[in-house]
């Protein structure tokens, strides 16, 4: 065991790359955001950024049209050196709708997902988000990728035990699905129609897409990086807030992406730090 030293520690901040989940209605504008991030590469499970000029599996001709592809799709991404930065899951919504299908096809006596008890599909769905997971950290981890989760949004009513209940935005997922990638990103973020009213004259309503970066009763959200309660639905401008946190650490914000001999003295290392 390596020896540790606690005398006259310091505090320090460790750079990491960013770990995004961004919900919000459908066409707000959520492909387009990620598509501004350094280098992306799309999970595209919603099949609809065609326009959009992006690489994804579409682009590669590798199909997606289950749970497994995507666990395949992102084992390529992770055993193979490539220049990209970031990676996409566009969106988690559609892929929930193929973990329930995994789960259904590998249940004895189940035909849809409708036939599990109450409760029991989705404990059964946990299994394969928490595989999901862990290959989206290992991307992040050793590959040193940003990752961004796009949702849609839904409307659910809240219960306070200290008051008068009320209704929020939150991520359309099941809860436990939800709670595992929310406890684990470093930002989730509302994308927002921010309207604006004109003069009492005019009578206008206009309106400009935000991103909303601090939760409250209405909608989730949260961030490590101090932002500003409301940015610009933009990824420049969230990277610029995101690059301002860390200088203040004097601390730089462009990890280089490693080969694979450089991934497996990683692993390597891991294993060994295990097995002591």
């Amino acid at each position: 065991m390596t020896k540790i030293d606690l005398k006259n520690v310091a505090p320090k901040v460790v750079y990491v790359p960013p770990k995004i989940l961004l919900y919000g209605r459908n066409g707000i504008g959520k492909s387009t955001f990620a598509l501004k991030a350094p280098s992306p590469i799309f999970v595209d499970l919603d099949e609809n950024i065609y326009e959009l000029p992006c690489t994804s599996n579409k682009t590669l001709k590798i199909p997606i049209n289950n749970y497994d592809d995507v666990i395949n799709f992102l084992g390529v991404l992770f055993n193979q050196d490539h220049d990209f930065k970031t990676v996409v899951i566009d969106s988690l919504s559609s892929l929930e709708k193929l973990i329930m299908d995994k789960a259904v096809k590998t249940t004895n006596g189940i035909t849809s997902f409708a036939d599990f008890n109450y409760g029991k599909g989705h404990l059964k769905t946990m299994c394969f988000w928490e595989d999901f997971f862990q290959k989206i950290k290992n991307l992040w981890k050793y590959k040193k990728m940003i990752v961004i989760f796009l949702a849609h949004h839904k409307e659910k009513k809240e219960e306070n035990l200290t008051g008068a209940s009320y209704s929020q935005y939150q991520i359309n997922l099941q809860d436990r699905a939800s709670e595992l990638l929310r406890n684990w990103c470093s930002c989730v973020l509302f994308a927002d129609d921010e309207v604006i009213i004109g003069d009492e004259k005019s009578k206008t309503l206009n309106s400009t897409r935000i991103i909303r970066t601090d939760g409250g009763l209405t909608f989730l959200a949260k961030n490590t990086y101090k932002l500003p309660p409301k940015i610009s639905l933009d990824w420049d401008e969230l990277a610029q807030h995101v690059q301002k946190y860390y200088q203040q650490f004097n601390y730089p914000t462009e990890p280089t992406n490693i080969t694979k001999q450089e991934l497996q003295e990683e692993l390597k290392t891991e294993q060994t730090e295990k097995g002591k």
